[in-house]
């Protein structure tokens, strides 16, 4: 599993869990090693114990539903609630971000606020200090929430800015995918070629009526080994070049990306 995709996976956990990533109930991340599972709180209730409080609830469900959803005053208390919530993660998400970590406090803020609703938060943010980045932020993270609403750039306040931001902020995951992607990639690859250069070799060796001599299957190797790397690095970059840049159809931009990234290489060290 990737980076970003383990990144992802936590803060879906921690969204549907309740957590917060500042103030952890449940899961800690631990600088530069991973996540911890911390809650130490497990309660396991016997079944019958369980069946009774679930008949004992029924009997009364129904009267107690009507008053709630019948009173107006406690609509208002949930609406104020939600927006008590809201306030604290736009402050998180207008905070300049100066290290990973932070990155993915606000990418968690930005995905916190699309499930509060994503209309709810871009009205309520405004054009406070900082806006234009946030807004690029719940931009580039409605792709990773199911029901989130849409997050226009064109004819709001600071769109140009807004659009700056989004291009930076995918260039530098583009930045550190590739740097991770194209590393595997090459490793890979190389492996491949330097497997299929020595093959190669000693086919050529035992051919009928062949001269070659036995030390061409390692020279071979060599030559599909380094061959093979650069290939690799260049395909791996062209992928994760796609992923980062490309929110939709991304099956195709993949495809894309990676024939564009090795026939860039392929071109270049003709």
């Amino acid at each position: 599993m990737s980076q970003s995709a383990l990144s992802q996976a936590i803060r879906t956990l921690r969204r549907t869990l309740g957590d917060d990533s500042r103030d952890p109930i449940y899961i800690r991340t631990v600088s530069r090693h991973g996540y911890r599972f911390v809650s130490q709180v497990v309660e396991q209730e016997d079944d019958d114990r369980a069946r009774d409080e679930d008949a004992r609830s029924s009997s009364t469900a129904g009267g107690i539903k009507g008053e709630i959803t019948g009173s107006h005053s406690e609509t208002l208390d949930d609406q104020g609630a939600i927006a008590d919530r809201v306030e604290p993660l736009l402050q998180r998400l207008v905070a300049r971000a100066s290290s990973p970590a932070e990155q993915e406090e606000r990418r968690d803020a930005a995905e916190r606020l699309h499930a509060l609703g994503t209309a709810e938060a871009l009205q309520r943010l405004g054009v406070r200090p900082g806006h234009a980045r946030a807004r690029a932020v719940l931009r580039d993270t409605r792709w990773d929430v199911a029901g989130a609403g849409p997050v226009p750039l064109l004819h709001q306040p600071g769109a140009v800015s807004a659009a700056v931001s989004l291009i930076l902020l995918r260039l530098r995951r583009m930045a550190r995918l590739a740097a991770a992607r194209a590393m595997w990639a090459s490793i890979g690859g190389g492996v491949a070629g330097c497997c299929a250069g020595v093959l190669g070799g000693f086919v050529l060796v035992i051919a009928p009526g062949s001269q070659a001599p036995l030390p061409v299957a390692a020279v071979l190797g060599v030559v599909g080994g380094c061959c093979g790397a650069i290939g690799g690095a260049g395909v791996g970059a062209g992928l994760s070049a796609a992923e980062a840049i490309a929110r939709s159809q991304r099956a195709l931009w993949l495809v894309a990306g990676g024939a564009t990234g090795g026939g860039t290489v392929g071109w270049a060290t003709e």
